[in-house]
């Protein structure tokens, strides 16, 4: 089963000073979406190559920095909002238990609590804007002191040392 649609990308974009409301707002009208927010300045955002590269050519232009990322889907986007429901649907017919650990959503860093908003919240992100500085941040404010990278690369524990110089992050 197909999930995904072709011709689609994502882009890495950096030292881009207005507001998260702003450029989202200014990618939608070029067909793009913001699908991760790392940092005050640093995202990535999903969307069609046409649409990448004309955002891509101004966040340039206006001093930002900005690169193609080798990812052919334009996941955390509206684009894959059929995907989150089909996705949904496949979570809801495995048995969940409640989890017994903090569980961080990936929407805004609030503590997943429940089977029941567990399986909201991991659809929602197929679809939606993940706020990895929301994660990273409220991981801190709960008190986490080292962070361990599971996976290829070393992204997520590079950006949690520059965010939070007291974490021990490691990948």
């Amino acid at each position: 089963m197909r999930w995904t649609q072709p011709a689609r990308a994502t882009t890495a974009c950096s030292r881009c000073a207005e507001s998260h409301k702003a450029r989202s707002k200014r990618y939608l009208a070029h067909g793009a979406s913001i699908a991760i927010v790392n940092g005050d300045d640093h995202f990535i955002v999903g969307g069609s190559s046409v649409a990448l590269d004309a955002m891509m050519r101004e966040a340039l232009e206006k001093g930002g920095s900005a690169q193609r990322l080798r990812v052919g889907v334009a996941s955390h986007t509206p684009r894959l909002a059929s995907a989150s429901t089909r996705f949904r649907s496949a979570l809801r017919q495995v048995p969940w238990k409640d989890p017994r650990t903090p569980v961080l959503s990936g929407l805004d860093g609030s503590v997943v609590r429940d089977a029941s908003t567990a399986i909201d919240v991991l659809a929602r992100q197929v679809s939606t804007t993940i706020r990895w500085v929301d994660c990273m941040d409220g991981a801190r404010e709960r008190g986490m002191r080292a962070c361990l990278e599971l996976g290829p690369g070393n992204a997520l524990a590079r950006m949690m040392r520059e965010r939070h110089a007291d974490v021990e992050a490691r990948s």
